[in-house]
């Protein structure tokens, strides 16, 4: 089944393109080191590009449960946009960022028990949603098991 929109497409991108790199990653932790090291080289693995990583607190005024996140900046892979190009599409501007909870912060109810439930607590946010961009993505990438790849 092919995601409905830009979001869920590149969520789902993203989170295949994790667990891939992740290479059977159980423990939370573990997710966020194999995360921390793909950023670190910025690593390609399938779809996307990993580009930056931070950490930052929820805005008290927008929620005051202290919580904090990390946040990871990603792009789409030189190959999606070679492949963009020919079909005279500019898809090289194309980021956006997911969003995942710190271990940490939470208390024990919330804490995820594997890496799996951590990645179910991701979000994405992008900052220039287009169904342009959507309609050229669905073109390009093919949705297969185990995951994404290029047509």
């Amino acid at each position: 089944m092919y995601p409905e929109d830009l979001e869920s497409l590149l969520r789902e991108i993203t989170v295949s393109a994790i667990e891939h790199d992740a290479e059977g990653a159980e423990e939370p932790e573990d997710l966020i080191f194999a995360i921390e090291q793909a950023v670190a080289t910025r690593k390609i693995v399938d779809c996307v590009q990993f580009e930056e990583l931070w950490e930052q607190t929820v805005d008290p005024e927008v929620d005051d449960s202290g919580v904090s996140f990390f946040f990871i900046g990603l792009k789409l892979s030189p190959e999606v946009c070679e492949e963009a190009q020919e079909l005279d599409a500019a898809l090289n501007e194309v980021t956006w960022t997911l969003l995942i909870p710190n271990v940490d912060s939470l208390n024990d109810a919330e804490r995820p028990q594997t890496a799996k439930d951590l990645l179910a607590l991701a979000e994405i946010d992008i900052p220039n949603k287009s169904t342009t961009d959507y309609e050229i993505l669905k073109e390009i990438i093919q949705f297969d098991d185990p995951g994404p790849t290029l047509h």
